[in-house]
């Protein structure tokens, strides 16, 4: 609908209509036609899983704090940084282990234990599969300047966390104002974040209320080739 109005605000006269976003379409059907993986969320145990997608390393610092003054007995990670270089990689783990955290790479499965307490991802491509490992998400880029697409978690039905810095992304504001603490929910702080999380660890979110809240948004891809003329050529 803001982009009709836009339209309108430019002086387009021709007929608009307003039929959705087709990549949410586009989404449901990567998550109904996953990329395989190494690891499966039944190794998980009765922890609940929080994946973060797309970290930077301003988000890692308030990850990191919040995430240290859980029990750790109590969660585990998958952690999928933006930036997988070796030495990133590195930093990361060197932070794990200055809080005594288990960790094993993403490429190391199966051969290490699976589920370590994090499993740190060290390829890309395959964020959408993962999101569907877990219970609840961080999409980073947030604390950084940009968050990065929460269409993903969404449709696998976790509730997102941001950072301050979500204003670019349309679906984060518009679930972040339409369901308030459910979807996707913003803070400012590791304080912020680790309460979220606590809350969470107690009582993890329902994926198929999540699901429900999306299901106006599908099917926007049928309804725009419905309008869509083909002229006869014969």
């Amino acid at each position: 609908a803001a982009d009709r109005e836009q339209f309108v605000r430019l002086g387009v006269t021709t007929p608009l209509m307003v039929l959705g976003d087709s990549r949410f379409d586009q989404t449901v059907f990567r998550l109904q036609n996953p990329k395989a993986l190494t690891l499966d969320r039944a190794d998980a145990g009765q922890r609940p899983v929080f994946v973060i997608g797309s970290s930077w390393p301003a988000d890692e610092k308030v990850l990191l704090a919040a995430l240290h003054n859980l029990p750790p007995e109590k969660w585990q990670v998958i952690w999928a940084p933006h930036e997988v270089q070796e030495s990133h990689l590195q930093d990361l783990e060197k932070a794990f282990n200055q809080r005594q955290w288990s960790y094993c790479r993403y490429s190391q499965l199966p051969a290490a234990a699976a589920w370590s307490q994090i499993i740190l991802v060290d390829q890309v491509g395959i964020l959408p599969e993962l999101y569907a490992l877990g219970n609840f998400a961080f999409v980073g880029g947030s604390f950084k300047d940009r968050v990065h697409s929460v269409m993903e978690p969404l449709t696998a039905g976790l509730p997102v966390l941001v950072g301050p810095y979500y204003q670019n992304n349309r679906e984060a504001m518009a679930f972040a104002a339409s369901h308030p603490g459910t979807m996707v929910v913003p803070v400012a702080s590791a304080e912020e974040l680790q309460a979220k999380l606590e809350l969470w660890l107690q009582s993890p979110p329902e994926p198929a209320k999540i699901k429900a809240a999306l299901a106006p948004s599908l099917g926007a891809s049928l309804r725009i080739l419905s309008q869509i003329q083909v002229p006869n050529l014969n």
